[in-house]
């Protein structure tokens, strides 16, 4: 089955099962700093196709982000978070998530981001196995359109006696809140609509997709 999908993929992505007007990438040909901000930078682009054309977009430079929806074994529950989010100017629920920091790989940043935001530290025999506890799903962006930014989702599963806690470590602007829900009420959150940010969506519903098929 692998193998069949496998030469699926490498036919799909010729040229010749694709209808419609030729799509190439262009060749980035200037760029301008058009704001600097504190979480992103925005730059204008001007780019160039094979016969000449110029086209020009707007890009929101962002950091790689992680994010991870934490299942407690012992209790079968899951870890969730409240904050607000100036982009939708209200209080949101999801997993926990972070800016990747400089040289740093996408797992170290989720075991750091869940640390500081949760206070949830691992014990070393659990990070020694950490492998078996962890499922990375492939990178997810945001919005391919308009940012680059790139989001590394994970579920994490540790039981009673992986971890312990210990105070939050928040940035002096962070105000966040989290609390250990069953699976139904995940389940029903997210499709209430209390839940909608896409990383947290994505996870879930790959969380919903795995169990059913244990």
């Amino acid at each position: 089955m692998i193998r069949i999908y496998d030469e699926y993929k490498e036919n799909m992505m010729t040229d010749n099962m694709w209808n419609g007007v030729n799509v190439e990438k262009p060749v980035i040909d200037e760029e301008t700093f058009l704001m600097t901000g504190k979480a992103f930078n925005v730059v204008r682009r001007t780019m160039k196709y094979e016969d000449g054309r110029t086209i020009i977009r707007d890009v929101v430079m962002h950091a790689p982000v992680v994010a991870v929806l934490v299942h407690n074994t012992t209790h079968d529950t899951y870890l969730l978070e409240r904050e607000y989010r100036s982009g939708i100017n209200d209080i949101a629920y999801g997993v926990a998530a972070g800016f990747m920091e400089s040289g740093e790989q996408p797992k170290m940043s989720m075991l750091r981001e869940l640390s500081e935001e949760t206070g949830i530290n691992l014990h070393q025999s659990a990070l020694d196995g950490i492998d078996s506890r962890l499922h990375a799903l492939p990178h997810m962006n945001s919005s391919e359109g308009f940012t680059n930014e790139r989001t590394y989702p994970f579920i994490l599963d540790i039981n009673d006696g992986d971890y312990r806690t210990s105070d939050q470590s928040l940035d002096d602007d962070e105000y966040i809140q989290y609390e250990w829900v069953s699976y139904d009420q995940l389940k029903d959150m997210l499709m209430n609509g209390d839940i909608h940010g896409a990383s947290s969506m994505v996870l879930i519903q790959h969380e919903m997709i795995r169990r059913n098929l244990r």
